[in-house]
């Protein structure tokens, strides 16, 4: 009877790895090793920069809507106009960039003499939270001036205040 039992045991213990066994545990077929699909449990998955999913992330910017360059207030101009209005060619010569507070000092130490405006919201992942704003060839007076946004130049007018 033992004997019975013992094989029993045996036997199931023996299903029970064959069926845990089979569980695909590779990366590559998009499961991630710390993923918790439905689980409610929150992770901190960091991916490996040596592999391929790493390229593939894509970080949110956040960018100011106002600023103060020179003694004059700017403002973002919103909507489709602000991103059709300047193209790489009618861009000018660089003003200085938008940093964030702390990083005055390293700013400083790589490019000294440059301009900067602080705004501590501001976050550019690619741009290592530095912000280049040029000004606009057709506008020399710089009324009008503009930030690089990725790809794309966004352009913000001179206000009073």
């Amino acid at each position: 009877m033992k004997k019975l039992i013992t094989l029993i045991l045996l036997l199931s213990t023996l299903f029970t790895l064959a069926a845990c066994g089979g569980k695909n545990n590779d990366p590559a077929s998009g499961d991630k090793p710390n993923d918790t699909k439905g689980s409610g449990d929150v992770t901190d998955y960091v991916p490996d920069p040596n592999e391929d999913e790493f390229n593939d992330v894509h970080y949110a910017a956040a960018y100011p809507q106002d600023f103060e360059y020179n003694g004059s207030h700017y403002h973002r101009v919103q909507g489709d106009a602000s991103k059709t209005s300047v193209t790489s060619d009618g861009v000018g010569e660089l003003l200085g960039y938008v940093i964030r507070g702390d990083d005055i000092t390293a700013f400083s130490a790589e490019y000294p003499g440059t301009n900067y405006v602080i705004d501590d919201g501001i976050y550019d992942y690619y741009a290592h939270n530095r912000v280049p704003f040029y000004s606009i060839t057709a506008y020399q007076d710089l009324s009008i001036i503009c930030m690089k946004q990725g790809d794309e130049y966004v352009t913000f007018c001179k206000t009073n205040g």
